[in-house]
């Protein structure tokens, strides 16, 4: 339940910010524009798009949510 609320306080905290900027602005700097290309096996490959899949998400937006989970850790412990 926790979690929910700072999910929520979070949400709230990003709305206020990009409040006034224009969407097509916003859609802008949002906007993904670079290429990541990465070799992995054909197994982690299938393991990858599975658990992606299974989590309703695309590989790129998966591995982007690890990137920002293992992130806001590092950030946190020091």
């Amino acid at each position: 339940m926790a979690r929910r609320k700072d999910t929520q306080k979070d949400l709230d905290k990003l709305a206020k910010l990009v409040e006034g900027i224009p969407p097509e602005r916003l859609a802008k700097a949002l906007r993904k524009s670079k290429l990541l290309t990465m070799r992995v096996s054909e197994a982690d490959h299938k393991d990858l798009k599975r658990t992606a899949s299974k989590l309703g998400l695309t590989v790129t937006d998966y591995l982007l949510r690890l990137h920002y989970l293992a992130s806001k850790k590092l950030t946190r412990s020091g």
